[in-house]
């Protein structure tokens, strides 16, 4: 199954690269525009606009300051103007990487220095190597090592044995995403494409869990919350606000992009080396180290014909001294929401027109006036004699004064009733919610003493969500009076003209306002650290994080069972003896008086610390009388973490469950880890050893192991292979939750078919009782670096075979409890739902097995400029749920939401002030079978692009087109929530063409 796709990708790769090559070499000016600025910033700065690599140690340029270089140069020439002067020069190896250095000669370094900071002025991707010592008898400069993300040892090789995905700033912004949830959730390897800002994920009602106003990201379809983020290599807070499961995310909305430096994801498990939550991965999100001058930065937007109206606004300033740096980074994002009615596919939820396969009515039946079920000998005692059935105003007109003549019998049930009797969701159904965010970013570096750093970070945010949702839907078969009685219409109402009680009716909210929900969240993360020297090769770290996330919201328009009712009985406070019209115009004092608001909030808060030290254990013995591989490194250090929620909901009763219930929760951790990098043979073969011990006061203690190897049988190959143990442990909402009510989507009960659509309780709870899920994952991996013959074109392939067990679940959907859990299905003597029980359990499984590729290849110094091009594309060979029901692993490869193939790229071109770039999201086939008939939903293509210039003023403009084809989602009239399309997958596709200028200006 894999080889034939393999073959293929192959080939297309190969014609890209070919297409991309150009006949002519020549080297091309380069247009700079670096400031005067401190060496090391100006390396940087020079690195990422000559597009060439950069080697230079920090303890060489610290305290240098370069020399501002602007207009279109020769490298060559603007590496001269830039270090004239400054005791530094460089020099450019055969393999086009400039090093440089102080240009006196230095001491002869010790045999074995303590490594300085990393200072690399290159991709992560791209490895920094050891400079050769210069001619003329000069000392060698030692190149700095850096710690990669999954390792604590640094080291001079970005390519580890570590799988790495690694995104530079640059990568970020030529895709041209407005937010850093997008960007992430435009990666190959994440599985659907549905964030959880806005609808469905915000949703009030829905049985799918959400994290309202986050945004969050599942990589292989695995989870948002079964891997694990870091900020600069440290655990941040979870949101403020759990799923309605009771498990915690992590909300990407809380970084604004300008506040990233680069973003790393090991796409392996790490649980030995960070401990729970990294089984799918690890998603390091490293904050803009350093920057020295003044910058700003604005955008404007909008999609064509569909009102999303986004500005942007962004400052950056930043300095050095004589020890230390600073950095400041304030930012702005405001967007406009939209609904489905603007929006030619959705202009109404009937999407009969769709036809049989994909289309069906989704205007639904609980609408104003109230609809009604009679029994047969309700029907008669009212005097029809059409019998059982769903009976519903003629017409659909609201009526003053019902009569039963105004009735009429629409059929059997529910799905009878016609438009007249339904309500359409397209005018209050957001596909996008206002949102207004501002972020503060504020680093420090000092260094108390030549062996002595301190260093300090602090991230703050505050996000405005608005979003507007949907009447509330009435269903009294599903509301429940505290007495235990169903909503009902009373037979002393005056509007009831039956003459007996009405408990079994279908209504909604329209006749007052639409639901809102106005969020708002603030974050802060306070990141303390000290790191030093131990004698000439060890060093030590020390760290202090706080993280807090605090939830607040306001629900409007929301109309508490107690006041529903009592308004039925003409009960109302302050209304007593009016009554409220179920078919028709009330007392409109007496419907305001039922709409209120209710408040929430919710805190999320973690405190922690750690300390470590690292440095070589004993030299290796050689190996077959050779020399000795080298030293053995040990990085070795001690955790404490204490994480709290606190969730104050509103606990009164409301026709439909605004959140959960109030409760609170804590844990301590305490953790210690160790890993060893072992050299084996000599720049041929090294292996990474890792074990970490983590006591948790909910559940106990676990030891996660993992064993790493890196091959370099020849200069351009690397081979790459590994074993881990991870763990998730349970949520503190997972463990304290109490029971929540919210109802499915209307399904039909395949016990009861002839019951036809209709929604039920959905009973969620936590469990004290439950163990930590375990992960165990194999890789697999090649890195061929063609350098040497075609330069700058490398490729590499990884493979992952990933096994959770013991996973904490509560399932989300109809279909499951009755295919695989039918005792959770809660039914009455006479078979009848009642609800499901979805309480938290330890009972499934998941596996999944694919392969990651990736394409790399870039051009530079030809006469039309430099050109750069990068694939990456992830296929999925098995992916599987084990229900625990029995039935075993079933493969969902290739069927809903997980096609085989998933991919993006990316495609670059500069020449002096102008640049542009084309970014390419693919989703491949898939079998839609959620529905009965299935169908195979085709290939989907989406394009972004910029053209950027770089004007004599030291100002670049920048005009966007996302979408660019302005392409339409895949029609499905049947997926829920109703947008016409299938917002778990193409989400992306939705909005429409969205074209924007940036403007940013650098002093």
């Amino acid at each position: 199954m894999i080889l034939p796709p393999l073959r293929d990708l192959s080939r297309r790769l190969f014609a890209a690269a070919l297409a991309a090559w150009l006949p002519s070499l020549s080297a091309a000016p380069v247009r700079f525009e670096i400031p005067a600025q401190p060496a090391a910033s100006a390396l940087l700065a020079f690195s990422a606009q000559a597009g060439a690599e950069v080697l230079f140690a920090t303890d060489q340029v610290s305290g240098k300051k370069a020399n501002a270089v602007t207009g279109a140069h020769e490298p060559a020439e603007a590496m001269i103007r830039l270090l004239a002067d400054t005791g530094l020069a460089a020099s450019r190896g055969a393999n086009g990487k400039w090093i440089v250095a102080a240009a006196a000669p230095t001491p002869v370094t010790p045999a074995r220095p303590a490594p300085a900071a990393v200072a690399p002025a290159v991709p992560s991707s791209a490895a920094a190597r050891p400079v050769p010592a210069p001619a003329g008898g000069e000392a060698a400069v030692k190149m700095d090592v850096f710690e990669v993300t999954g390792s604590h040892i640094k080291r001079l090789e970005a390519e580890g044995p570590q799988p790495v995905a690694a995104y530079a700033r640059a990568d970020i912004d030529a895709r041209g995403f407005l937010n850093t949830g997008d960007f992430l959730q435009s990666l190959s390897f994440n599985n659907g494409s549905a964030n959880s800002i806005g609808v469905p994920a915000a949703n009030p009602v829905s049985n799918v869990p959400y994290a309202r106003a986050a945004v969050t990201m599942n990589p292989r379809g695995l989870g948002a919350n079964r891997f694990l983020v870091l900020l600069d290599g440290k655990r941040p807070s979870s949101y403020g606000l759990p799923d309605n499961r009771g498990g915690s995310v992590f909300d990407f909305n809380s970084i604004p992009t300008e506040a990233i430096g680069s973003i790393e994801y090991l796409k392996d498990g790490a649980s030995a080396i960070y401990g729970s939550d990294a089984i799918a991965g690890v998603m390091n999100i490293k904050l803009r180290p350093s920057f020295s001058g003044f910058s700003t930065s604005a955008m404007l937007g909008n999609t064509l014909g569909h009102d999303t109206f986004t500005r942007t606004l962004s400052l950056l300033a930043g300095g050095t001294a004589p020890r230390g740096s600073y950095l400041l980074s304030v930012n702005w994002f405001k967007q406009n929401g939209n609904f489905a009615q603007d929006y030619d596919r959705s202009r109404s939820t009937d999407y009969t027109s769709f036809g049989p396969v994909k289309g069906q009515n989704n205007n639904s039946p609980s609408n104003f006036p109230f609809n009604i079920t009679l029994t047969a000998a309700q029907a008669a005692s009212a005097g029809f004699s059409t019998g059982a059935g769903f009976y519903v105003i003629n017409g659909g007109s609201p009526v003053a004064a019902p009569q039963r003549t105004n009735f009429v019998l629409a059929g059997a049930n529910q799905n009878a009733a016609t438009n007249a009797n339904r309500y359409d969701f397209a005018p209050t159904t957001q596909l996008a919610p206002d949102q207004e965010n501002f972020g503060v970013l504020f680093g420090m570096k000092h260094d108390l003493s030549d062996t002595l750093r301190a260093s300090a970070r602090l991230l703050a945010n505050k996000n405005l969500t608005g979003i507007v949702y949907t009447p509330i839907s009435i269903n009294s078969q599903s509301i429940l009076n505290a007495d235990g009685s169903f909503l009902t219409v009373p037979a002393n109402n005056p509007y009831n003209p039956f003459g007996f009680a009405l408990n079994n009716f279908r209504g909604r909210g329209n006749f007052g306002p639409t639901r809102t929900f106005n969020v708002e969240t603030n974050g802060l993360t306070t990141i303390l650290g000290l790191e030093g020297a131990l004698g000439a090769d060890w060093t030590w770290s020390a760290s202090f994080i706080y993280g807090t996330s605090v939830f607040d919201q306001v629900a409007g328009n929301q109309v508490r069972t107690s006041d529903m009712q009592a308004a039925l009985n003409g009960a109302l406070s302050g209304f007593s003896g009016q009554y409220f019209n179920p078919f028709g115009p009330s007392n409109p004092a007496l419907v305001n008086a039922l709409f209120v608001s209710s408040t929430a909030n919710s805190k999320s808060t973690t405190l922690g610390g750690d300390f470590s030290v690292a440095g070589p254990v004993l030299e290796m013995p050689a190996l077959f009388g050779g020399r000795s591989p080298g030293r053995v490194a040990l990085a070795a250090g001690v955790e404490s973490r204490k994480d709290n929620l606190d969730n104050h909901a509103d606990p009164i009763p409301y026709l439909v469950t605004v959140g959960d219930l109030p409760y609170s929760g804590n844990r301590s951790v305490d953790s210690a880890f160790a890993e060893l990098d072992v050299p084996l043979v000599a720049k041929a073969l090294s292996a990474q050893l890792a074990a970490r011990y983590d006591r948790y006061d909910t559940f106990g203690s676990t030891v996660n192991p993992k064993f790493a190897l890196l091959a370099q049988p020849a200069g351009f190959l690397k081979l790459r292979a590994s074993y881990s143990r991870s763990f998730k442990a349970p949520d503190i909402g997972q463990l304290y939750q109490p029971a929540v009510t919210t109802f499915t989507a209307a399904v039909t009960d395949p016990r009861n078919p002839t019951l036809g659509l209709n929604t039920y309780p959905f009973v969620a709870a936590g469990n004290r009782g439950l163990q930590p899920e375990k992960g165990r994952v194999w890789y697999g991996g090649i890195v061929v670096d063609l350098d040497r013959w075609a330069k700058g074109l490398s490729f590499s392939a990884d493979y992952f075979d990933i096994a959770i067990t013991n996973v904490i679940t509560t399932f989300t959907t109809p279909t499951v409890f009755f295919n695989f859990f039918p005792e959770r299905v809660v039914r009455n003597s006479a078979g009848v739902i009642q609800y499901f029980d979805a309480k938290t359990i330890n009972a499934a499984g998941y596996q999944w097995k694919g392969l990651d590729l990736g394409a790399d290849y870039r051009l530079r110094g030809t006469r039309l400029g430099d050109f750069a091009f990068s694939g990456q594309v992830t296929y999925t060979d098995y992916f599987a749920l084990n229900a625990g029901s029995g039935a075993g692993y079933i493969n969902t490869a290739g069927r809903y939401n997980t096609p085989r193939l998933a991919g993006s790229s990316q495609i670059g071109w500069k020449r002096g002030p102008l640049a542009a770039s084309l970014g390419t999201q693919f989703k491949g086939t898939y079998l839609m079978d959620q529905f009965a008939p299935a169908w195979q939903e085709n290939a989907q293509f989406l394009f972004n692009g910029t053209f950027s210039f770089d004007t004599p003023w030291r100002t670049r403009l920048t005009l966007g087109c996302n979408n660019l084809l302005d392409s339409d989602p895949p029609k499905n009239g049947k997926a829920i929530p109703s947008y016409g399309y299938d917002v778990a997958t193409y989400s992306a596709w939705s909005m429409g063409r969205f074209v924007y200028l940036r403007v940013k200006k650098d002093f």
